[in-house]
């Protein structure tokens, strides 16, 4: 089913990590339920922890123009769906904008890659749609489940 809220599209990550380890080019190190950043990630399954450069990961349900959180230290957000367009600004709650960059897949396994890039110095974000990464990279599409879509089963 498709996720309606931000915790699920945490545990659908969580499922799909669980399945295939290397789905996202990141490993799961942390979840924070409170306040803050949601999640610290390092960027492969080989290293081990102790010698990873330990980054943030931001979940979103709904990825807008306004983040409540800080750009800084956060390598990539994961999101169902997003309505920032290409070239639209994403501003962070310390008043940093970003401009959304997006990467129409070149070959067949490719997925579009959406990218928060700095106006200044820094890394850009990537942003995982996941409702697109999934139908473009595992041929994995979501429906909306209608009460007709349930009739005589």
């Amino acid at each position: 089913m498709e996720p309606n809220i931000e915790s699920g599209v945490f545990g659908m990550v969580m499922k799909l990590c669980a399945i295939e380890p290397s789905i996202f080019p990141f490993q799961l190190l942390d979840y924070n339920t409170h306040t803050g950043i949601d999640a610290i990630v390092k960027g492969d399954h080989t290293t081990p922890i102790h010698q990873s450069r330990l980054l943030y990961l931001e979940f979103k349900y709904f990825l807008g123009r306004q983040l409540n959180h800080s750009f800084r230290n956060v390598c990539s957000i994961v999101c169902w769906d997003t309505e920032v367009k290409n070239g639209d600004f994403v501003e962070d709650i310390n008043g940093e904008s970003r401009r959304m960059r997006i990467v129409e897949p070149l070959k067949e396994g490719d997925y579009t890659g959406y990218f928060l890039e700095p106006q200044k110095k820094g890394s850009q974000i990537e942003v995982y749609v996941l409702k697109d990464y999934l139908r473009e990279k595992y041929a994995i599409e979501f429906r909306p489940r209608t009460e007709s879509s349930f009739a005589n089963k």
